[in-house]
C-alpha cells in the first residue's frame, strides 16, 4: 500500500483504469485465430459470399474481411455499416455487425449441414456495448445444436479491443421454402 499525496491518512489499495469510448488506445481486430487456435477450414471472400451463398444489397453486405469456418463455428469481421447510417443506430447500436454474425451463421450452415437457412428466432439478446456505425467488430457464431432443417447458434460479438459487445443465445434458423435453396456444390465440407 502507498500514500497518495494530498490525501492525509488514506491508504491505496488498489487501483485501476477504465478505458473511454476508444478502449484507452487504438485497439487491433482480433485474430480470428486467437478464437478456434487452429486454421480454418475454409475462408470465403465477402464478395464471393455475397455473389454466391448470401444475395443482399449493398446496405446489408456487412462481412468486411474473409469469413473464417471450421466445423466448431464462424468467425467474421463484420462492419457496423457506414457512417452515413448512424441514425439507423439506436439504443441497442447499430442492427448491422449482428446482421452480418446471422449472414456468418447462414454461410457455416451451407457448408456444414447443407442447408440454406434464415433466423427465425432468438431466446436472449444481452448488448454490453452498442455497435456503432464507422467501426469494425469480430462476430463468433457456435453452433449450439446442429443437424436438420434447422440450426441453433450462440453468436458473440466483440470490439477491437476483445471486449465483448453483444450475446445472443438460442438463435434458431431454419431452411425455408421447401428448400428450394441449395448451396452450391463448391462450399460443402
Amino acid at each position: 500500500p502507498s500514500r497518495r499525496k494530498g490525501a492525509p491518512g488514506e491508504v491505496r489499495h488498489v487501483s485501476f483504469r477504465i478505458p473511454g469510448p476508444d478502449g484507452g488506445g487504438r485497439c487491433a481486430p482480433m485474430n480470428p485465430f486467437d478464437v478456434s487456435g487452429e486454421d480454418p477450414d475454409i475462408s470465403i471472400a465477402p464478395e464471393r459470399i455475397y455473389r454466391d451463398l448470401v444475395p443482399a444489397g449493398p446496405a446489408y453486405r456487412n462481412i468486411a474481411h474473409p469469413l473464417h469456418l471450421w466445423p466448431g463455428g464462424a468467425v467474421a469481421m463484420v462492419s457496423g455499416g457506414p457512417w452515413d447510417l448512424a441514425p439507423l443506430s439506436g439504443p441497442l447500436g447499430s442492427p448491422l455487425p449482428l446482421d452480418a454474425a446471422f449472414q456468418a451463421a447462414r454461410v457455416w450452415g451451407q457448408r456444414y449441414a447443407g442447408v440454406t437457412v434464415f433466423p427465425v428466432s432468438l431466446a436472449h439478446r444481452f448488448v454490453f456495448l452498442p455497435t456503432r456505425t464507422g467501426e469494425l467488430y469480430t462476430a463468433v457464431a457456435v453452433p449450439a445444436k446442429p443437424g436438420g432443417r434447422s440450426l441453433v447458434f450462440d453468436i458473440l460479438i466483440y470490439d477491437p479491443c476483445r471486449r465483448p459487445c453483444e450475446f445472443v443465445s438460442r438463435v434458431v434458423m431454419r431452411s425455408i421454402g421447401r428448400g428450394l435453396r441449395t448451396p452450391p456444390a463448391w462450399v460443402a465440407a
